[in-house]
């Protein structure tokens, strides 16, 4: 399999010593550039994934099935929040210690905070950008 590879090496730099190496027209940039310029692209025309006519359909169907809601309901005096008790649930009280910090503590967290958190948004935006 080697011996391949080194058969289309030597063939491929054969067939490159044959043919030459020929350098382009000065004004070969230029020329392409023209080509390209003269191929003229149309652009497809902007076409939303859901049409108006379906958002104003899901609007009036959610308009319709709040009113129909809120009118056929029967009303009640009690509330949906008054049945839920927790009076299984109640936590332990435990006396947590005290924990005080000053207040220049608490600038320097919020400054070191917001310091690392900037950094690897600007380092994004600088690789992004550069």
């Amino acid at each position: 399999m080697e011996q391949t590879g080194k058969n289309e090496d030597l063939l491929t730099k054969q067939l490159l010593k044959d043919a030459g190496l020929q350098k382009p027209s000065s004004n070969f940039g230029y020329t392409v550039m023209q080509a390209i310029s003269k191929k003229k692209v149309t652009a497809a025309p902007y076409k939303p994934l859901i049409s108006k006519r379906v958002l104003w359909l899901s609007f009036i169907a959610l308009i319709v099935s709040c009113i129909i809601i809120f009118f056929l309901s029967e009303p009640s005096s009690t509330s949906i929040f008054d049945e839920l008790t927790l009076d299984g649930y109640k936590l332990p009280e435990y006396d947590l210690p005290v924990f005080s910090v000053s207040n220049i503590m608490l600038y320097a967290i919020g400054f070191m905070s917001l310091f690392l958190l900037q950094v690897p948004f600007l380092r994004h935006h600088f690789i992004k950008k550069y």
